[in-house]
């Protein structure tokens, strides 16, 4: 029995340390300067414009992080049209969406 809650106790802490690597490390995140209970969209428009200052073409924002770091989820911003344009039509990952081409021509322009 003292090996199984060893066993279940050293799966959840790997468990919970695959969670919290740095999954993108090229990414940069811009964290909000409250806590995630207080964040709002104040702190929001403040890390976008920050995003912009810096001049990046994408970042990451936290908008969620709960159940002890278990359930997290990040806002990610792509300010290069030529970027987003690049990942949304081309990738073979999301799937090359050819509904999306008139979007980014409309974007591009008015951009």
């Amino acid at each position: 029995m003292l090996y199984e809650v060893g066993a279940l106790c050293a799966s959840l802490a790997l468990f919970r340390w695959w969670l919290n690597r740095e999954k993108h490390p090229n990414l940069p995140h811009i964290l909000p300067g409250v806590p995630l209970k207080d964040d709002g969209p104040f702190w929001i428009v403040k890390g976008y414009l920050e995003g912009h200052r810096r001049n990046l073409p994408m970042y990451s924002y936290p908008l969620l992080d709960t159940f002890c770091g278990l359930l997290k989820l990040n806002l990610h911003v792509i300010n290069d049209p030529i970027k987003s344009k690049e990942i949304f039509s081309k990738s073979e990952a999301v799937g090359g969406h050819m509904e999306m081409y008139p979007w980014w021509y409309l974007m591009q322009e008015y951009r």
